[in-house]
């Protein structure tokens, strides 16, 4: 039951602060990259890394673990370069 609470509020508190599409979070240019990442919750930061795949992205490993624990810690997932909606660079 926690965890569709967890997700119920996760909606609550995003609406209108995110795309509709939960996979796009928020974004930092990172020299010639630009990282999509999640930041959602308080307390102790939790960083959540991805592993990789076709078609894999931070959002798509994480979304419902984030759920569960973003009451409890912040967490951050970040689309790792070339994965998910960061972007690759050049050459």
């Amino acid at each position: 039951m926690r965890l569709a609470k967890g997700w119920l509020e996760l909606f609550e508190a995003t609406k209108g602060k995110y795309i509709t599409n939960a996979e796009i979070g928020k974004s930092m240019q990172l020299g010639p990259v630009a990282t999509n990442y999640h930041d959602i919750g308080e307390g102790q930061p939790l960083l959540m890394i991805h592993g990789s795949g076709p078609g894999v992205s931070a959002w798509a490993n994480w979304g419902l673990p984030i759920a569960v624990l973003s009451p409890h810690f912040r967490c951050l997932a970040p689309d790792m370069v070339g994965f998910g909606y960061s972007t690759v660079p050049e050459g």
